[in-house]
């Protein structure tokens, strides 16, 4: 008896779709195939994780070289549509783009999908924005006072 073959969820393809850079997943030894008959290589990795609107469950970039080399993908695809004024082989902590709101193009790729264009909504991250600080153990956020309304003028 062979298991079930596993249906992953699908988006809408060639079409924007809002969601959220949920985390910044990285792995230090991760294996990348050889090109055209290469050797594989070990590398440390990233990946991102997003919530999309519309999506039951998240969904994942694929594994990149952790490189912000002119010619990596992470650069040109990722962090250059993301953070304003980005040079290569910046120095810059890739955690401040947790939380971030953007829209996302995805393509079929046989049974799986994959991120074909990302860009900002709104502005784009500055280079020295603080790292977003989620406690998911810890205490809810206190309620936010709500803005009286504005008042009508009296012509």
């Amino acid at each position: 008896m062979r298991p079930p073959k596993k249906e992953f969820e699908k988006v809408a393809t060639g079409v924007e779709i809002v969601g959220i850079i949920d985390d910044v997943l990285y792995h230090e030894n991760h294996t990348f195939p050889g090109f055209e008959g290469k050797e594989d290589t070990v590398a440390t990795a990233i990946r991102f994780k997003f919530v999309l609107e519309g999506a039951k469950y998240p969904k994942y970039s694929r594994w990149m070289r952790l490189s912000l080399n002119a010619k990596a993908t992470l650069y040109k695809k990722y962090a250059s549509a993301l953070i304003e004024g980005l040079e290569p082989e910046a120095d810059i902590d890739l955690d401040i783009l947790k939380g971030m709101t953007v829209n996302t193009k995805w393509k079929d790729n046989g049974d799986f999908q994959n991120l074909e264009e990302i860009s900002a909504i709104g502005p784009k991250i500055k280079q020295d924005a603080a790292i977003p600080e989620i406690d998911v153990n810890g205490p809810p956020a206190e309620p936010q006072e709500e803005e009286a309304p504005l008042e009508e003028p009296n012509f």
